[in-house]
C-alpha cells in the first residue's frame, strides 16, 4: 500500500486508559445520584472525552449545569489520581503494530486526553519518536475540534502524494468529527486491537468510506 496520513486516538487503540476514566465517570454519576450501568458508561466514553460521554449518558435536564461540573469535576479527579498512581499500560501488541504502521504511513495522534498526558505516556512507552502530530481535542467546542483534525491532517500529509488519504481510526464518536473534518474515518470498536489495523484493512476502510480531500471544509 502507497504511504498514508493516519491519525488515531490512542486511548483505547494504543493505551488502555478507557476502563480507568469509565470508572472514574461511572463513580462520579453515582455520587450525583444519577446511576449508569457500567457497561454504557464504557461504551459512551470510548473514543471520547468525559463532556461528550456526559452528553450521550445524561441528556435533557438530568443533570443541572452545577451537577454536570460536579460529576466532571469529580470524574476528571479521579481520572488523574489514577494515571498518577499507576500510568496506563500499552495494549499488547500495540507497540509492535504502531511501529509497523510508522514504517511505512506518517502516524499522527488526535486525542480527547490533555496534551500533556498523551505527551507523557506516549514518552514513557518509548512511542513518541514513531507520531508526527499530537493534537488534543480536550475541552474544546466543535469548531475547534475540528479545526484540531484538520491541522493534523495537513501536518500528517506533509511530504505524502498529493492524492494521499489521511486516515482517521477512532474507537468513539469523535469519528465523526474526523469525517466532517474532511478525512477518511473508521469508527472502531472500543475494544479494537491497533495490530489488526494492517494495510489490507486500511485500504478498506479507504475503499468503504471514499477519498474527501482532508483541506475541504466541514
Amino acid at each position: 500500500m502507497a504511504p498514508i496520513g493516519l491519525l488515531i486516538e490512542p486511548e483505547g487503540l494504543l493505551f488502555d486508559t478507557l476502563r480507568t476514566r469509565a470508572t472514574a465517570l461511572h463513580e462520579a454519576l453515582a455520587a450525583e445520584g444519577v446511576p449508569r450501568r457500567y457497561e454504557d458508561v464504557l461504551r459512551a466514553h470510548a473514543g471520547t472525552s468525559a463532556a461528550r460521554a456526559l452528553e450521550a449518558l445524561v441528556p435533557g435536564d438530568a443533570l443541572d449545569v452545577t451537577g454536570r461540573m460536579l460529576v466532571l469535576r469529580r470524574a476528571g479527579d479521579a481520572a488523574a489520581g489514577a494515571f498518577e498512581a499507576a500510568p496506563p499500560a500499552v495494549v499488547p501488541g500495540a507497540a509492535a503494530a504502531l511501529e509497523r504502521l510508522a514504517a511505512t504511513h506518517r502516524v499522527g495522534v488526535v486525542t480527547a486526553a490533555e496534551r500533556e498526558l498523551a505527551d507523557a505516556w506516549l514518552e514513557r512507552a518509548e512511542l513518541v519518536a514513531l507520531v508526527r502530530v499530537l493534537r488534543s481535542t480536550h475541552d474544546l467546542d466543535r469548531d475547534a475540534r475540528l479545526d484540531a483534525w484538520r491541522d493534523a491532517a495537513r501536518r500528517v500529509r506533509l511530504g505524502l502524494a498529493p492524492d494521499a488519504p489521511v486516515v482517521a481510526v477512532v474507537p468513539g464518536p469523535d469519528a465523526d468529527d474526523a469525517r466532517d473534518a474532511g478525512l477518511v474515518a473508521s469508527r472502531a470498536r472500543h475494544d479494537a486491537a491497533l495490530a489488526r489495523l494492517t494495510d489490507d484493512v486500511l485500504e478498506a476502510i479507504v475503499a468503504t468510506h471514499g477519498h474527501v480531500p482532508p483541506h475541504r471544509s466541514a
